[in-house]
């Protein structure tokens, strides 16, 4: 009886048994938790490689594409499909020579070859860009609306000259942050019916300079060819800064064989964007201009998406000077009534 007492009431040996399953609940989980981070770890590794894979897939998409669209022997079959992709269908035959799909991978592109909008993300004050306005129709556009701000995306014009002060010398803006836009320069060129000349190329061209402005003003702006006015050759006018962006309408163009623009930003980067109309006020397809690319590439459950928009015709960086080991034949037009020096040989006196 004694013992039995005893017994039961020696209970040291269950506390130890129960620190002992304590801890190796604790060694469990935190082995769990350990082995739980080791496969996050090894799931994100494996996750940033197929997305690096599936980046350079979408990217081999878009080089596919700018291969496949400048390429003159395709162009029946871009224009039978109306100058643009817009499914990954297997079906057409643009859509089998880029589209693929293997074991691990696939690739989708989509192109618009004829967009409605030209858009660059930075447009400079030395080398500019030189667009072609040329339409699906074949006919250039009537009027072009460009809307522009700074790169940074800034739409602070407080500081902006007001419209009354506008005057036709492009002073420079006092630079803020409540002018948030740069002055945008563009010299339209036509292309006109009939025989081309330097003199007639000169005389159609028209450059007006854009000027920000912190009032609501119209932002409208009539084509007027060089040889009209002297005006014309460097002609300033208001842009509407009040939406967040710069607006100007240039109205009037005149009908051409073919139209070409040089647009460059002065005093500051500007991020640009291009709408044309016809006569008709609709919106028209710029085919010679600039090609929007939309490549989806997919590696086994990861894809990564690219769009870009890549020139027409590729560009080559050109300043806009040049020097020659040879003599330089030099033309020097003044203002009218004051003489023009048309050749090289010998000394011409202007009246």
């Amino acid at each position: 009886m004694k013992n039995l007492k005893q017994l039961r009431t020696n209970e040291s040996g269950l506390a130890a048994i129960m620190v002992t399953v304590f801890l190796l609940v604790i060694i469990s989980l935190t082995v769990l938790a350990f082995a739980e981070i080791s496969r996050r770890e090894q799931r994100q590794t494996l996750d940033r490689q197929l997305s690096n894979q599936a980046f350079y897939v979408a990217e081999s998409g878009i080089n596919d594409a700018t291969k496949y669209l400048r390429n003159p022997d395709n162009l029946a079959a871009i224009v039978a499909a109306d100058y643009k992709k817009e499914t990954c269908s297997a079906a057409p035959v643009i859509a089998a020579q880029l589209d693929t799909s293997a074991t691990f991978q696939e690739i989708c592109v989509l192109f618009d070859r004829a967009p409605k909008t030209l858009e660059y993300s930075s447009i400079d004050g030395y080398r500019g860009e030189l667009l072609s306005l040329q339409t699906t129709t074949d006919v250039p556009p009537r009027s072009v609306i460009v809307e522009w701000n700074d790169i940074d995306g800034g739409q602070n014009f407080g500081g902006c000259e007001a419209i009354a002060s506008i005057h036709n010398y492009p002073t420079q803006p006092t630079y803020s942050n409540n002018c948030d836009a740069g002055i945008l320069r563009l010299s339209f060129m036509p292309v006109t019916n009939g025989a081309i000349s330097r003199e007639r190329l000169a005389e159609d061209q028209f450059t007006v300079f854009l000027r920000p402005t912190r009032d609501t003003g119209p932002g409208l702006v009539n084509y007027s060819r060089h040889a009209s006015s002297s005006e014309n050759e460097g002609f300033v006018a208001a842009a509407d800064c009040s939406s967040g962006k710069c607006r100007a309408t240039i109205q009037g163009l005149p009908p051409a064989n073919g139209l070409f623009v040089k647009v460059t930003s002065i005093y500051s980067n500007s991020a640009l964007t291009i709408e044309g109309r016809d006569a008709s006020n609709q919106n028209v397809r710029f085919k010679e201009a600039q090609i929007k690319i939309d490549s989806t590439g997919k590696v086994s459950d990861v894809m990564r998406r690219m769009q870009v928009r890549i020139p027409f015709y590729p560009q080559e960086v050109t300043p806009p000077g040049f020097e020659s080991m040879n003599g330089i034949c030099k033309r020097l037009d003044v203002y009218s009534g004051y003489g023009v020096a048309n050749d090289c040989g010998g000394a011409t006196y202007f009246q």
